[in-house]
């Protein structure tokens, strides 16, 4: 059984087909990322294993377990988390409180339990440590200890990003989904998110599915790449394959030589 499994994944709009017959598996504790030009359905490809669409036809499977047709936040509780290319945090909100928002998925305590929390030894009040460790752990992952207490909407550009990716992990994902991850950061700030996200793999064993369109980037961290154009798959492989694929400069850059392009 494979540990992420998409096959014959399609999705339309109008007569405009978006995902054409999609298929491919993602290994546990790897790093998966999707390349393609604009309009190639990798955004729509994410909203579809989050449940934001529900396809047409086909099926993606996590462990076995199937996740189209499901809610979005069903989906979260069987163990996907994803990150946006737009920073979606709650700016007046500190670094703490948008981590603790990840982890509502295993909050038990209800709103009457939690309006009347007396002390620690109550069961909202343990509840409320035990989750504020696990955000802290993050926060030290992630290097972030500076920023604990202060409202997010402050932080740097690159900072922010972190801590989105903080609350993505703060659900304890057995799937991640990183979409663009870079987009809009310096060389320094790619640099840094590019540690973070090997460290997801190394440190937490989670399997990581990004789109990034930072070429350099796909081929420095990635184990494989499948590359889409017009909802349709082009090559996958290692990125070295990839990389020497006669189709893919062509399809993802409108160009005749993949080493020119790619490299």
């Amino acid at each position: 059984m494979a540990f992420f499994r998409v096959e014959k994944l399609s999705m339309w709009f109008g007569g405009l087909a978006a995902l054409d017959g999609v298929g491919f598996e993602i290994p546990p504790g790897s790093i998966f990322s999707l390349i393609g030009p604009n309009g190639a359905g990798k955004t729509t490809l994410f909203n579809c294993i989050n449940g934001i669409y529900k396809p047409a036809s086909g099926s993606i499977r996590l462990n076995g377990r199937e996740l189209t047709g499901k809610k979005p936040h069903a989906i979260a509780q069987m163990g996907v988390a994803r990150t946006f290319q737009n920073i979606e945090l709650f700016s007046q909100m500190t670094l703490m409180e948008n981590l603790m928002l990840g982890r509502h998925l295993f909050m038990k305590t209800g709103l009457f339990r939690g309006g009347f929390m007396w002390g620690r030894k109550s069961f909202a009040g343990r509840e409320e440590v035990l989750h504020r460790k696990k955000a802290a752990e993050l926060i030290e992952l992630l290097e972030l200890q500076p920023y604990r207490g202060r409202p997010v909407g402050g932080l740097p550009y690159g900072i922010q990003k972190r801590v989105e990716l903080g609350r993505a992990l703060a659900m304890e994902p057995k799937l991640i989904l990183l979409d663009e991850p870079c987009a809009g950061m310096n060389a320094e700030e790619r640099r840094d998110m590019i540690l973070r996200i090997k460290t997801v793999k190394e440190a937490l064993g989670a399997a990581v599915f990004l789109i990034e369109h930072d070429m350099a980037i796909v081929m420095d961290i990635s184990d494989q790449v499948l590359v889409m154009n017009f909802g349709k798959p082009v090559a996958q492989g290692t990125p070295g394959q990839v990389q020497a694929h006669p189709e893919v400069a062509a399809a993802y850059l409108g160009e005749d030589d993949p080493d020119d392009c790619l490299a």
